[in-house]
């Protein structure tokens, strides 16, 4: 997932998990707090029945396993 904070791109992070409302991302350079609200861009089409390929959800937990966001 290519992942957006403030209108600009801050990189490519691995999907180490994905359902219908959420997803888990790894750690990758910039870890974000819960509350953050990120944009995504789906440009491989994982997130299953999404309208649009980019996505607006926010940081809901940041444990060891990765960073969740919800939508």
């Amino acid at each position: 997932m290519n992942v957006w904070y403030g209108g600009r791109s801050i990189g490519l992070y691995r999907v180490n998990r994905i359902d219908e409302r959420a997803l888990v991302l790894n750690h990758g350079g910039i870890s974000f707090p819960v509350g953050t609200q990120l944009d995504i861009v789906d440009f491989q089409r994982l997130v299953p029945n999404a309208a649009s390929s980019r996505l607006s959800t926010q940081v809901v937990d940041n444990n060891r396993s990765g960073i969740r966001l919800a939508w």
